[in-house]
């Protein structure tokens, strides 16, 4: 069982972190299969939803029957996984790793929903238009950003 962790590096002013909060924060991912390398269009998959897989194995995030090759395959966040982007340290870091059994996530693509934290701990929704997003913060007399949100998917060793 493949896992594959999701790094981020996001350019951001006056903001302490960025993460992706609630069970209900959507991963637009697309996904390769392991069988034929066919790749889908955008889905998504959250903590909330889960689904059966077939022969009673237990529960995903979310099960794929391949277009091309009709292999049935399903991928699941790991629990406790998630994290926030801690803006200080900078570069890739991984926010979110996935339990992958027959496929493999090969995009992502942040559609918003995320939330940053100044550094007095003021919290802020973040929309993303173009890919960035710009803000005020009034307290603080500061401008506050979140742009340049670049990723990669890696794999990882071990449970």
């Amino acid at each position: 069982m493949p896992r594959i962790g999701l790094e981020v590096s996001i350019d951001a002013e006056n903001i302490a972190k960025v993460e992706a909060v609630g069970n209900d924060f959507r991963y637009f991912v697309k996904i390769c299969c392991g069988a034929c390398g066919e790749i889908t269009d955008w889905v998504y998959l959250d903590q909330e939803d889960t689904v059966e897989v077939k022969g009673g194995r237990g529960l995903a995030n979310m099960v794929l029957n391949c277009k091309l090759c009709g292999r049935e395959s399903n991928i699941s966040i790991e629990d406790g996984s998630r994290v926030a982007y801690d803006v200080e340290k900078g570069g890739f870091q991984q926010i979110v790793s996935f339990d992958c059994r027959g496929l493999e996530p090969v995009e992502w693509e942040c559609r918003g929903g995320l939330v940053a934290t100044t550094e007095k701990g003021k919290k802020f929704e973040v929309e993303l238009e173009d890919g960035e997003w710009y803000d005020f913060d009034d307290d603080a007399s500061e401008s506050i950003s979140v742009t340049n949100i670049q990723n990669q998917f890696k794999k990882l060793k071990g449970k």
